[in-house]
Order: structure tokens, then C-alpha cells, then sequence
């Protein structure tokens, strides 16, 4: 029933207000942790490829292997993602 001070919209728009289950919570989650880990991988291969010299004197600017680490590290976080799509 609708309390005398709501709206029917405001009624209306939180219809759906309920808790999350585990699988949405566990979805959230992956999706946070996809991203976390993609960013690192992305920060690993620029730092190694160069596009990302910070500091100036890292021992991961232009070193092919931290190339190859990010993608790798990168490729776990898409792994991540399809992970959590099918929960």
C-alpha cells in the first residue's frame, strides 16, 4: 500500500527494491576484480612497451617481457569477465 506522502511514481520505481542474491553479488564483484586486474595488465604492457615510462628509470621500460605479462595479466581479466557473465 501507498503511504499518504508518497508519489505513485515514487511507489512505482521501487517496486524492485530487493536484496541481491549471492550470484549478483558474486557478479559485482568479478566485474570489480575484471577491472582491477585489466587495468594492472594494461599498466604492465605500456610500462613495458614504453608508452608508459613512469618512473624514468623503471626496470619495465622497454622490456618485451613485461609486454608479454601485461597481455597475459589482461587476458586473466577477460577470463574474469566471462567468468562472472555466467554466474
Amino acid at each position: 500500500m501507498m503511504r499518504s506522502n508518497e508519489s505513485a511514481a515514487a511507489q512505482h520505481s521501487c517496486a524492485n527494491n530487493q536484496p541481491r542474491t549471492y550470484d549478483e553479488t558474486a557478479q559485482v564483484c568479478f566485474v570489480d576484480i575484471r577491472s582491477i586486474v585489466d587495468y594492472a595488465g594494461f599498466d604492465l604492457g605500456g610500462a613495458g612497451y614504453g608508452y608508459f615510462p613512469y618512473p624514468a628509470s623503471s626496470f619495465m621500460i622497454y622490456e618485451t617481457k613485461w609486454v608479454y605479462r601485461g597481455a597475459t595479466t589482461a587476458m586473466v581479466g577477460v577470463a574474469v569477465l566471462f567468468l562472472a557473465r555466467r554466474l
